[in-house]
């Protein structure tokens, strides 16, 4: 279920409690969160092995593609997990690219998200908040609730998790104590409000063969 009414008092927890919801350009995280990287290899790769290993998504080579895939299957799991320990049930899904996306990112996003219910979820939210779109486009600045997207199911979180993974539409995951924030190359930073969360986090990483480092 997608809301994105949300309360005055809701949007002040989420700034207290992270300080900004554009945290993505924080320069010093780690002067308030414990700060790591969810990635696909356990080290920080020279150029070379970037060029040899990372895979991302692509509409036209179809072997990166399966290979992409697979990967995404680990993230989405990850994605799971943290849901499953969110005690309040809810995240919150800061997303401004959504309003800027024209009708060819649309229609790169449907081919990309692959999975015919999540495409279905995905047209479904396009066409709801088409007007917003389009008084976006024209210079109308949304508000702040227009970006913000309150989540309580695992299908419009996985939804959001793909368009940020393929780098379609990228998105800051603010769970309880946690963010997620969208990133290129299937890199994504984690900010958790304390160390010993981070620690269960990177031991929910490697059940699904992922890291955080």
């Amino acid at each position: 279920m997608i809301e994105t009414k949300t309360t005055d008092n809701e949007i002040s927890m989420l700034l207290n409690k992270f300080g900004r919801l554009d945290i993505h350009e924080n320069e010093y995280p780690s002067e308030t969160f414990s700060v790591g990287l969810l990635d696909v290899f356990d080290h920080q790769l020279t150029n070379q092995e970037a060029i040899e290993k990372i895979v991302t998504y692509t509409s036209t080579e179809k072997v990166q593609q399966k290979e992409y895939l697979e990967l995404e299957k680990r993230f989405l799991s990850f994605f799971e997990m943290v849901f499953a320990l969110n005690q309040s049930g809810t995240v919150y899904v800061y997303c401004p690219d959504f309003y800027r996306q024209r009708y060819k990112d649309y229609r790169y996003a449907v081919k990309a998200l692959k999975d015919k219910e999540i495409s279905k979820l995905y047209k479904k939210l396009y066409r709801k908040y088409q007007t917003q779109r389009k008084l976006a486009l024209l210079g109308k600045r949304p508000t702040i609730r227009d970006y913000i997207f309150k989540i309580q199911d695992i299908d419009t979180l996985q939804l959001f998790a793909k368009l940020s993974l393929t780098e379609c539409c990228f998105s800051n995951f603010f769970f309880e104590r946690t963010v997620i924030i969208g990133n290129y190359e299937l890199t994504l930073p984690v900010y958790c409000l304390d160390h010993d969360l981070m620690e269960e986090l990177k031991r929910k990483a490697r059940e699904v063969s992922l890291y955080i480092r």
